[in-house]
């Protein structure tokens, strides 16, 4: 599940981790924050060792099994798991969409989560890459003109790059300002 906006300050990572929480009840949900600033040392208060950048490292080598490594790197919060999200926003910039796309086919291949929610925005490279591989795509935004140009922008750029199919996985949840 894809989790993406053009709109900013829409509660994005809120619904992200509420959803999986909701979501973690009935299965296993494993939670990816690949957004630039994702702010977990300073909500969370502690330093963290073991990040997604830990396990882009492992999933690089051959011989890994993603499986394993995520028994180690994985932190669990009620019904969600997830992984400490890059500390670096200058880390996630240089992983193109063809390495995100291994590492999610990785973990559900290898692993036991039967859902993998990513919480994304501008800087994962090529995101139209990575939102087309998702079953579908949550898509936050406000009752504002801005942010209706914003999608309005968003969804025209999607078929002009011929990702209709993006665009058709696409949910809408709009919030009240």
């Amino acid at each position: 599940l894809g989790v993406y906006s053009p709109v900013g300050r829409c509660l994005q990572t809120s619904f992200a981790l509420t959803l999986g929480q909701i979501l973690g009840r009935e299965k296993s949900v494993l939670y990816l924050n690949m957004e630039e600033y994702a702010g977990f040392e300073e909500l969370l208060g502690r330093t963290f060792h073991g990040t997604l950048s830990d396990l882009l490292y492992y999933a690089r080598q051959e011989q890994s099994n993603i499986g394993t490594v995520l028994t180690t790197i994985v932190r669990h919060s009620e019904n969600l798991d997830y992984i400490v999200p890059m500390p670096v926003s200058e880390d996630i910039k240089e992983i193109d969409s063809e390495e995100w796309i291994r590492l999610i086919q990785k973990i559900i291949e290898q692993s036991i989560y039967e859902i993998v929610i990513l919480d994304m925005d501008e800087g994962v490279r090529d995101i139209y890459r990575v939102l087309r591989i998702c079953n579908e795509i949550h898509m936050l935004t406000i009752d504002e003109p801005v942010a209706e140009a914003k999608v309005a922008q968003f969804e025209a750029e999607l078929e002009l790059l011929g990702y209709e199919d993006v665009r058709r996985k696409i949910i809408r949840k709009e919030q009240r300002t």
